[in-house]
């Protein structure tokens, strides 16, 4: 079995050279250009390679120029496998750089095959392998490549030109109503567009009984006696009927192949595509001999596609257009038929046209016993009915069911032409028994002798509109009220002014008939009125001294003292329900019917108190309160001029509602971040959430509700577990975020995932009611998607766009980069199925006595039993299972393996070793380790003796006050502790001293530089001296060498780890390998 490296770009090209390898008996191994098959060459050294040509990074002639520069693999067989444009020259450049089999795609698989085996006998060919002169290789690979270009600069310049004459006729064929004319056009354009020597279009409309039949390239009288193809026949009623494009080839020129009749100009070469719309197959199109070509070509394919589609759609608009005009002229005339004279006639088409036009209008018609005979779509959705459910039955019956008789009455009013009847208002009831106000405009409908049949009517819902006129009628006076002092907020800065004006422009403008505004005085506990309009003076007067704050005072339980104390708003909406002193409401004018008292808040503090006295029962709706209550805030809002310039310093960078910046702020801190980023490993990611159904949430539950999901989801990305370098709020359900640090696309996606999941995947408590809320997100790169902050806001909006027109919950602007995170999180639900299908292994490493050789312990590696990929090295998913947070259930599991084998071992009696199992920094630094660690090892208590933990220093060092607590009650436990990766963190010999460790592991970076000088020697013997001065045991990991145990063994190092005594090996294996059966007690 030989080794055959198949090196080429195309994915697709490798696959099939890779599959007829196998086929062959033969192990492939593959590359995806040049530098990385040399790469391959030099490691693996196979039998034969297969190469492209043109590929990226590094062709195929520069790959075989190396390789023969190469003494060590200069003599590998290659094989050119190239679809090269020039190919004699390809042949030649080929020769000089020692290879003589080149194979032009598409070839035939036995053909390879052959190549391969004649390759492998070593066939000799007419000349030897040699060294290409590098100078003259260089000209004749410059000459080749230019060539090449050239050749394939002007196949896109081809391209695009055909492009452009495509897109200039699409114009054309969008402004053409008229479908014969349409068709005669696309004919015409595709043979011109195609280069076809002739080309037959046929197509047949929904409702037209016979095709229709166009042809181009065929002299006209010639068409004339030819006989219609069968639209329906042959390959080409195949195209139509699969709605696929199909190219077909007849040596003999044969037209009937395609199932066109006799007679026709002869056929060698055909591209048929089928005429299409969304809802319907019109035809097929049948473009026969490319000039100056053997076949159409794929592009061709794609573009005759593109246009036949257009095509569809368009002549579908057109034939609708048509039979809509065809039909409107019918109707038109039928009107015109029934009317008694010109001025009738016109108005009845106006009205009708009007009725057909308007989509959102209420249409109808009715017999003259009031059967509904025609209704449309918007009188149905908007009363709740189905069309079956009314047709036929009495309009008086199911659309006024709540005044049938007075519709009745209208409607015989109508019949009999009475003036006022053809247009007034009424009530249409729903199915659900609301109603709706509809403004109708009727007409008589008659026959042609002119008698009336029914009616025709035409009505606008103007519910929402009447409600809207009454409500603003019933609010301008308190806007009037608020944009006055509103303004008056922004012109005065005295509270004595601004208290006067403020009580005036409430009576001139909001027609009420008194207002006072009284100041709080927490200390005297007292209301003092500073200000008022339109109150008689002896009232003004009265309430001078009369409310106290103080309990049981007279006035206690006043309206005014109440509103203070509870901070909220009291209304009387009929003074006959007065209950407070009867001496103060003989000095209120007689007017007054209703009060509403309003306190005046800074910040949870009252300040003072509105009183708004109205000459009307019922003046103070919920609406207009509510207003009130604002204007009442405004007020408490201006006392203080200072919190209100700080705030509104504030409100220029920060989101009211959730205290996050907001997008102007964002945008800076962007731009501060850009400023700061240094490149390198680094990465930068700009995330933007967006809340789902946001606007349904407000109209449904209201805006408090929306600003109070906003609130939690606010905090909740504030306290997800990502870490965010900022984030802000960026629109009105949007939301910005930063990630920056050490990593990749694949982890920049896992991230996102955990901040959707910390951000929706519980429920949101709104109103008292729990609520499932979904969230999307679009994420852009620096730099690959934006070099500036604002640059990336937007194309992150538009991932964001794109996201919510997709079913995918995360998208990145750049599409590629969906690819990789589709990828990152597979690979997350396949660990997360991996450990529930315990697909995780552990093999075992052991560890060496220097000195007596005998094994002592081992090392336990994880790796993952991958069904689709088999045995998967660590590196390729820890770092996943670290992100994810799995890595704690996984080290879990670990450890309970690990001790699951030791005692197995005991039972067995063979004579168990320490089993060592790694520890993150994820499962040392979870609050429930150590009970979890307790629960694993039970009350066995050889458990503990079988288990060592290894931790790396520099976990260690990064809080070693915390990291001693945990060793501490995990030594108490009866487990031993190594140090794992020495001399890779920090630690100082103070730190090392009191940490409560067993073991200190050597890392194998200084192992491997002990035997290239005599400083990484003298480090390690340092390291051994220091450890065993604070009694540690010494272990060398990554030893590979004799010379690497000799030294350790004259340095007095312990034991020793490494390939040079055995790599990781399944507990099968090390089971019959390393352990000896138990000596007798």
């Amino acid at each position: 079995m030989a080794k055959i490296l198949v090196v080429d770009d195309l994915a697709e090209n490798r696959e099939l050279l890779v599959a007829l390898i196998r086929h062959g008996g033969h192990q492939p191994l593959e590359a995806a250009d040049g530098a990385q098959g040399l790469a391959l060459v030099r490691a693996s050294r196979p039998d034969l390679v297969i190469s492209d040509i043109l590929m990226p990074t590094m062709d195929g002639y520069e790959f075989v120029r190396q390789l023969r520069a190469d003494p060590v693999c200069a003599a590998t067989e290659v094989i050119f496998y190239t679809a090269h444009y020039l190919e004699r020259e390809a042949r030649n450049l080929a020769k000089t750089c020692g290879v003589l089999r080149v194979l032009v795609k598409p070839c035939e698989p036995d053909e390879i095959l052959l190549a391969i085996a004649q390759s492998l006998a070593h066939i000799p060919v007419s000349q030897p392998l040699s060294v290409p002169d590098t100078l003259e290789f260089d000209r004749a690979h410059m000459r080749l490549m230019s060539d090449k270009l050239s050749e394939k600069l002007e196949d896109l310049r081809g391209t695009n030109r055909r492009l452009a004459a495509l897109t200039d006729l699409n114009l054309h064929l969008a402004s053409e109503h008229d479908p014969l004319v349409l068709l005669d056009k696309v004919c015409r354009g595709a043979r011109d567009l195609m280069g076809a020597k002739y080309v037959l279009l046929c197509v047949q409309g929904k409702y037209q009984a016979e095709p229709v039949f166009f042809t181009s390239g065929i002299d006209a009288a010639v068409v004339k006696t030819l006989q219609r193809p069968a639209i329906d026949h042959g390959v080409l009623g195949e195209v139509r009927a699969q709605r696929r494009p199909r190219r077909t080839r007849c040596a003999d020129g044969d037209p009937t192949t395609v199932g066109l009749p006799k007679g026709y100009p002869p056929l060698y070469a055909s591209l048929v595509v089928p005429v299409v719309s969304l809802s319907y197959a019109y035809g097929w199109m049948c473009l026969v001999d490319k000039l100056g070509a053997v076949d159409f070509s794929d592009e061709d394919e794609q573009i005759v596609a593109i246009l036949a589609a257009q095509v569809g759609r368009i002549f579908e608009n057109g034939s609708l257009y048509k039979e809509v005009r065809v039909h409107a002229e019918q109707l038109q005339a039928e009107v015109a038929e029934r009317k008694r004279s010109a001025e009738a006639l016109a108005e009845s088409n106006r009205r009708f046209s009007d009725m057909l036009g308007h989509l959102e209008l209420v249409s109808q018609m009715l017999d003259c016993e009031g059967r509904v005979t025609y209704c449309n779509d918007y009188l149905l959705r908007l009363t709740g009915w189905q069309r079956e459910e009314v047709m036929g039955r009495e309009f008086f019956g199911v659309f006024a069911a709540h005044a049938p008789q007075a519709a009745r009455e209208r409607f015989a009013a109508l019949l009999a032409n009475q003036p006022g009847m053809t247009h007034f208002e009424s009530e249409l009831q729903t199915r659900q028994g609301s109603h709706r106000l509809i403004r109708w405009n009727h007409t008589l409908l008659r026959s042609v002798s002119g008698e009336v049949v029914g009616t025709a009517s035409i009505g606008e819902d103007i519910t929402d509109q009447r409600a809207a006129e009454q409500r603003i009628k019933r609010l301008n006076r308190v806007y009037a009220v608020l944009s006055g002092i509103n303004a008056l907020i922004v012109r005065v800065r005295n509270h004595e002014e601004l208290f006067q004006e403020a009580c005036r422009i409430a009576v001139e403008l909001g027609q009420f008939k008194m207002a006072w505004i009284g100041v709080t005085d927490w200390d005297a506990l007292r209301i003092l009125p500073i200000a008022s309009a339109g109150v008689e003076p002896e009232f003004l007067a009265y309430i001078q001294n009369s409310f106290s704050l103080q309990d049981g005072t007279q006035h206690a339980n006043s309206m005014t003292v109440r509103a203070i104390k509870g901070k909220k708003p009291l209304v009387l909406n009929d003074m006959k329900d007065f209950s407070g002193s009867q001496y103060l409401k003989a000095h209120m004018d007689q007017g007054i019917c209703a009060m509403a008292i309003l306190p005046l808040l800074v910040g949870d503090t009252v300040v003072g108190v509105l009183a708004l006295y109205a000459d009307e029962a019922g003046f103070f709706d919920d609406e207009e309160m509510t207003l009130l209550t604002e204007l009442a805030g405004d007020i408490g809002f201006a006392l203080d001029h200072i919190e209100k310039a700080d705030k509104l310093n504030y409100l220029a960078y920060y989101d009211e509602i959730t205290g996050l910046p907001n997008r102007t702020l964002f945008l800076e801190q962007m731009s501060q971040q850009l400023r700061m980023f240094d490149g390198g490993r680094s990465s930068l990611a700009l995330a933007l959430v967006d809340v789902e159904r946001f606007r349904a949430i407000n109209d449904t539950l209201g805006r408090a509700a929306g600003d109070d999901l906003l609130k939690q989801l606010a905090q909740r990305i504030r306290a997800g577990s990502v870490p965010l370098e900022a984030a802000a709020r960026v629109g009105v359900n949007c939301f910005g975020a930063v990630l920056q640090g050490p990593r990749d696309v694949g982890r920049v996606a896992l991230e996102l995932e955990q901040l959707l999941r910390d951000c929706f995947a519980k429920p949101y408590v709104l109103q008292g009611s729990q609520l499932r809320i979904a969230g999307k997100i679009g994420v852009v790169l620096y730099p690959l998607d934006g070099e500036d902050a604002e640059t990336l806001l937007r194309n992150a909006e538009s991932a964001l766009k794109r996201a919510k027109g997709s079913a995918e919950q995360l998208m990145f602007y750049a599409p590629e980069m969906d690819t990789r995170v589709a990828a990152a999180l597979d690979l997350e639900s396949r660990l997360r199925t991996a450990l529930d299908l315990e697909q995780f292994v552990l093999h075992y490493q052991p560890k060496v006595d220097l000195d007596t050789g005998k094994v002592t312990s081992a090392e336990a590696l994880i790796r993952w039993n991958d069904p689709k990929n088999g045995l998967v090295a660590p590196g390729h998913f820890i770092p996943v299972l670290e992100e994810t947070g799995l890595i704690y259930e996984v080290g879990l599991w670990a450890l309970r393996k690990a001790l699951e084998d030791h005692q197995r071992w005991r039972a067995a009696g063979l004579e168990p070793v320490r089993i060592a199992v790694n520890v993150s920094a994820l499962q040392l630094r979870h609050r429930n380790f150590v009970a979890a660690l307790e629960q694993v090892i039970g009350s066995d208590p050889h458990a503990a003796q079988g288990l060592e933990l290894e931790i790396t220093e520099s976990l260690i060092m990064e809080d070693v006050q915390r990291s001693s607590a945990s060793l501490l009650a995990i030594r108490a436990m009866g487990l031993t502790i190594a140090i794992d990766d020495f001399g890779t963190g920090y630690s100082s010999l103070g730190q090392l001293s009191r940490l409560p460790v067993d073991t200190l592991k050597i890392d194998r970076t200084f192992v491997v530089e002990m035997v290239t000088g005599p400083r990484g020697l003298s480090l390690v013997s340092t390291i051994i001296n220091l450890a065993h001065a604070f009694k540690l045991k010494v272990v060398a990991e990554g030893v590979e060498t004799e010379e690497q145990s000799r030294l350790l063994r004259l340095m007095g190092c312990d034991e020793m780890q490494g390939f040079l005594f055995s790599r990781p090996v399944p507990v099968g294996v090390f089971e019959k390998s390393f352990l000896l059966p138990a000596r007798a007690a």
